[in-house]
C-alpha cells in the first residue's frame, strides 16, 4: 500500500491527487491521507507531496473536461476536492 500525504489545502489535495492518479498503482493499491500522520502502518510506503499549481491546474482541466455540467465549488470557486478525490482515484485503474 502506498499513502500519498498532503497538507490541509486544496492545492496540496489537488497535487496528491495528481501525483497518486499518475503513479498508476490503482485505487485498491493507495490512500491519501492528511498531515500529519499519528499512527502510521506498518508495511506501507509514505509518500509526502508538496503542492505544486501546475498539477493543480492539471486536475481541474480535467474535470471540467470529463464532467463540464458539475459546479460544485468550494468557498474560493474551485471544485469541491472530495468531488475531484474521488473520480481520481475511480480512474487510477
Amino acid at each position: 500500500m502506498v499513502i500519498f500525504t498532503c497538507q490541509d489545502t486544496f492545492e496540496s489535495m489537488m497535487t496528491c491527487i495528481y501525483d497518486a492518479w499518475s503513479a498508476r498503482l490503482g485505487h485498491n493499491n493507495i490512500k491519501l491521507q492528511i498531515e500529519p500522520i499519528w499512527s502510521p502502518e506498518l508495511f506501507c510506503d509514505y509518500r509526502h507531496v508538496d503542492p505544486d499549481e501546475e498539477k493543480v491546474q492539471k486536475v481541474i482541466r480535467s474535470v471540467r473536461q470529463k464532467f463540464p455540467k458539475i459546479h460544485i465549488m468550494t468557498s474560493t470557486g474551485l471544485p469541491c476536492p472530495t468531488i475531484l478525490t474521488n473520480w481520481i482515484l475511480s480512474t487510477a485503474t
